[in-house]
This record gives structure tokens, C-alpha cells and sequence, in this order.
């Protein structure tokens, strides 16, 4: 299964990343510093304007998940001896380390950044899902 996430990037890491991507679009990339950099429809770069160094650009890749990746935020769904569901957010969390410190995780999801459970990431019958 694979997840898109946020990345910093500086400007030579942005350019790679953009070439190595197929850039087929027009796209524009502010830095956080207020610079920015425009790609042509083809990956050429039409404009570096004020980007200067330790500037980041943020990017979204797309990443295959496994046991020991690491998320922001994991909503994990147990049952308890009683047969109830509870729910707990843990934060900087992989399936691994949920698995070893929660003693009956039946379901985990990702958290969206507004708070609201996410993508199901793995089921105590399948493990990890797969997409």
C-alpha cells in the first residue's frame, strides 16, 4: 500500500525530484522563504525568483508503507477483554511500535490532518492492507 506525504526539499532536491518525476505540467513551487520556482509544461524551469539557500519547498510523494514506517499521527482501534471498542491516537507511531505497546489493536488508521480518522493502514485478520 502506498500514502502520499509532505516533504521539505531544498532547491536541488526540488529540481531533481520534479525531473526525475516526469514534470508535465505547468507547476509553480513557493519556498517557505517566499521564492519560488516555475516549471514548463515539459519540466523546464521557466523562473527561479528570490529562492535563496536553506529555502524549503514543500513536495508530495507518494511512499510504500510497511510495519516500521513512521506516521505523524495513527488512530488505533482495540478491543478489550469485555468485548469494547476504544480508540487512542498515538503520535510519531508505527504498526510495529503499536503492535508491541497496545495489547489488542484490532484496526489502524492514519489521522487526517484535521482530526478525522483516515486511510485503514491494518486489520488484525490481514495485517497490512494491501492497495
Amino acid at each position: 500500500m502506498k500514502h502520499t506525504v509532505k516533504k521539505q526539499v531544498n532547491l536541488h532536491e526540488l529540481i531533481q525530484w520534479a525531473w526525475g518525476n516526469g514534470a508535465e505540467k505547468q507547476v509553480r513551487y513557493t519556498a517557505n522563504g517566499g521564492g519560488y520556482v516555475s516549471f514548463g509544461l515539459h519540466g523546464e524551469i521557466n523562473q527561479i525568483k528570490d529562492v535563496f539557500p536553506g529555502h524549503k519547498f514543500t513536495i508530495e510523494v507518494e511512499e510504500e508503507i510497511t510495519e516500521e514506517t513512521i506516521f505523524e499521527k495513527v488512530v488505533v482501534i482495540e478491543r478489550d477483554i469485555n468485548g469494547n471498542f476504544n480508540s487512542y491516537v498515538v503520535s510519531n507511531a508505527s504498526v510495529s511500535r503499536v503492535l508491541t505497546n497496545i495489547i489488542r489493536p484490532h484496526f489502524i488508521y492514519l489521522q487526517n490532518p484535521d482530526g478525522s480518522i483516515g486511510t485503514l493502514i491494518w486489520t488484525k485478520e490481514k495485517g497490512l492492507i494491501e492497495s
